[in-house]
C-alpha cells in the first residue's frame, strides 16, 4: 500500500497573526495534518490512518477468498451430482463379473490341490 503523507507549509508571520480560535489543515487520503492557535499556544497534529489501510487490504482479501469459495463450492457441487445416463448398473455389472471371476480362479486352483 503506498504511504500516504500530507503537509502545511505557514509562514511564520501568518501564524503569528492568526486569530483566537483559527486552524490550517490539509487531507489526503489517510493522512491529515492540522494546525490551530488557542490560548497563546499552537497546536499541531497529525495523522495517518494506517488502521484504514488495513481495513481495505483486508476487504480486498476477503472478497478475493469469497470469490474463490463461491468457485469452488460450484465445483463441489457439480462432482456431487450423480452421473448421467443410469451408470449404476456399469458398477453392479462390474462388480459382479469380478466376483463370479474371483470364484472361477478359486475353484480352478482348489481343483489342482
Amino acid at each position: 500500500m503506498p504511504q500516504s503523507e500530507v503537509s502545511l507549509r505557514i509562514a511564520a508571520s501568518d501564524l503569528r497573526a492568526l486569530p483566537e480560535g483559527a486552524e490550517y489543515s490539509n487531507k489526503d487520503e489517510r493522512a491529515s495534518a492540522r494546525i490551530r492557535y488557542r490560548n497563546d499556544t499552537v497546536y499541531v497534529d497529525a495523522v495517518c490512518d494506517s488502521l484504514m489501510a488495513l481495513v481495505e487490504e483486508y476487504e480486498a482479501w476477503n472478497h478475493w477468498l469469497q470469490s474463490r469459495n463461491e468457485a469452488l463450492e460450484e465445483r463441489a457441487e457439480e462432482q456431487r451430482k450423480p452421473p448421467e445416463g443410469g451408470g449404476w448398473w456399469k458398477g453392479f455389472l462390474g462388480g459382479f463379473a469380478a466376483g463370479v471371476l474371483t470364484t472361477i480362479v478359486i475353484i480352478l486352483r482348489q481343483g489342482k490341490k
